[in-house]
């Protein structure tokens, strides 16, 4: 299972689970999974999640930022 570091950037950013997942449109539970290391999303879903860190959060993160294995 790729690690990832969204649970930390969500975290550092005041962004909490729940409210980023209703953000991005994704299930909080999907969420709390990859946060937790349990789930490692399609690419689809990375950028997705990319996307939505980056305009809830004003910041310029990359894939490697959340998913520092990613060859996406």
């Amino acid at each position: 299972m790729a690690k990832n570091n969204l649970k930390s950037i969500l975290e550092k950013e005041g962004v909490n689970q729940t409210e980023f997942a209703k953000a991005i449109s994704m299930s909080n539970g999907t969420i709390n999974k990859i946060c937790n290391q349990k789930y490692n999303p399609a690419p689809t879903s990375k950028h997705k999640i990319l996307n939505g860190i980056n305009k809830l959060t004003g910041k310029d993160y990359t894939i490697q930022d959340i998913f520092s294995n990613s060859k996406v």
